[in-house]
């Protein structure tokens, strides 16, 4: 190589290495975190109202993590089965299959979770309640096609308290617990029904206030900041 040749590979180093330094260290990527669920998830908040446990888990948060909500309000986990018919999602025209059209496009993302139940227990837009047994073989097809589909981990957060249908959620709470040893990707996020109380929710509403939806974020952001405690 000559003598100028060699001058110039020099001095197009040099500005290179000028480039990087102007630039300084790339920013890390976001923990990108999908919220799976009904319309707790959605942001359906009972009196006193306030923002949904989404919106305020966003702000907890902060620049590092990037919530994507594609929850359906009036959904159970029969519902977001990959292969289940199309079905109301409130926010989009006609029937839709709900997994196909708002969780598989949300992919791939570090943590998804599941917040799911609570319909199931009242057969709410079903033609009966979900028992244990089917609401964990539903949560169980949920969590491999998210992860197949490109989500690191799946967290289950446990449904909160409902005067119909308790029987039913002490059979989910375990059947929960049973798919986190069960699946290596699968961890327990909070459990509401430890998590919320009586005053958390408006008198015969399903729906958290704004306290419980506060309460919400404030366990759900302790476990995704926290990856050791799951």
């Amino acid at each position: 190589m000559s003598a100028a040749r060699r001058r110039a590979a020099v001095l197009l180093g040099l500005a290179l290495s000028a480039v990087v330094l102007l630039r300084g260290p790339c920013a890390p990527r976001p923990t990108r975190v999908v919220l799976v669920g009904d319309s707790i998830t959605v942001g359906l908040v009972s009196e006193p109202h306030g923002p949904s446990y989404a919106e305020l888990l966003a702000q907890q948060l902060g620049r590092g993590f990037q919530i994507v909500n594609v929850a359906c309000g009036g959904s159970s986990t029969l519902d977001w089965q990959p292969d289940a018919p199309p079905a109301l999602c409130p926010g989009l025209p006609g029937w839709v299959p709900i997994y196909a059209t708002r969780a598989r496009p949300a992919l791939p993302a570090d943590i998804a979770t599941i917040l799911l139940g609570t319909n199931d227990m009242r057969g709410a837009l079903e033609q009966a309640p979900i028992e244990p047994a089917a609401y964990q073989a539903a949560l169980r097809t949920l969590a491999i096609a998210l992860h197949a589909d490109g989500a690191r981990e799946v967290l289950i957060v446990s449904p909160p308290f409902s005067f119909i249908g308790v029987v039913r959620l002490a059979g989910y709470r375990q059947r929960i617990r049973e798919l986190c040893q069960e699946l290596p990707f699968v961890t327990c996020g909070p459990d509401l029904v430890e998590v919320l109380h009586g005053d958390d929710f408006a008198p015969g509403d399903v729906h958290p206030n704004a306290r419980g939806h506060a309460k919400i974020a404030d366990a759900l952001a302790a476990a995704l900041r926290e990856p050791e405690s799951r």
